[in-house]
């Protein structure tokens, strides 16, 4: 994206800082992007945590969801058998944006991102951060003369990927988990030519950038 691009992305997003926290953001969120959970209820959540108190309750399917981790700028919950990530990243200009990282484990791991203004009006994806390809996971380019390695790869044909934030090193980290869905012995023969660690990238207060 050119300088003067990022100039303009940055004067629309322009929101006053002060008072977006995660956890008022929490509550703000649009009842279609978590339907199963009111806002009486996220409240709710979020009190007991911070009172040190177990914060399971009961969502509006009868599965139970619980805060895990609660900072100024960042929430995890689990919901279900979810997992949904919030994260208030601050830009260059001090202006924030809003990342949610939904993650659906049935029973495979398999998470997706979007991006929003701190008024929840949806924002492109790939303005702030591209995902790593399968290709990225490959210890090494496999020539096209290699029968056996990319027999092996051939399983691997759905791309399922897992994301997950520290919030203490603003690094986001991506899991290649299509093996996990292998049988045993598939999973055996692709796994030689396989990384085993995931892919770092961190905020850079104006994207994701891969390190």
């Amino acid at each position: 994206m050119s300088k003067i691009g990022l100039a303009f992305a940055f004067m629309a997003l322009s929101v006053p800082a002060f008072g977006q926290t995660a956890e008022a953001v929490f509550l703000s969120l649009p009842e279609p992007l978590l339907p199963s959970i009111t806002e009486e209820k996220r409240a709710e959540m979020a009190e007991l945590f911070k009172s040190g108190l177990n914060s399971e309750v009961e969502n509006s399917f009868g599965d139970s969801c619980a805060v895990l981790n609660l900072t100024g700028d960042y929430l995890k919950i689990r919901n279900g058998k979810g997992i949904l990530e919030l994260l208030v990243l601050t830009m260059a200009n001090d202006s924030k944006i809003i990342c949610l990282i939904s993650t659906d484990c049935a029973p495979v791991c398999d998470s997706y991102i979007e991006f929003y203004s701190i008024t929840w009006k949806k924002l492109k994806n790939e303005l702030f951060f591209i995902p790593a390809d399968e290709k990225s996971f490959l210890k090494t380019e496999i020539p096209p003369d290699d029968s056996k390695a990319h027999n092996a790869l051939i399983p691997l044909d759905i791309p399922l990927m897992q994301f997950s934030y520290n919030p203490e090193s603003g690094q986001l980290l991506q899991y290649y988990n299509t093996p996990k869905y292998l049988s045993d012995g598939d999973r055996r023969k692709a796994e030689p030519y396989l990384k085993t660690e995931p892919i770092v990238f961190q905020w850079n207060t104006a994207r994701f950038e891969q390190i």
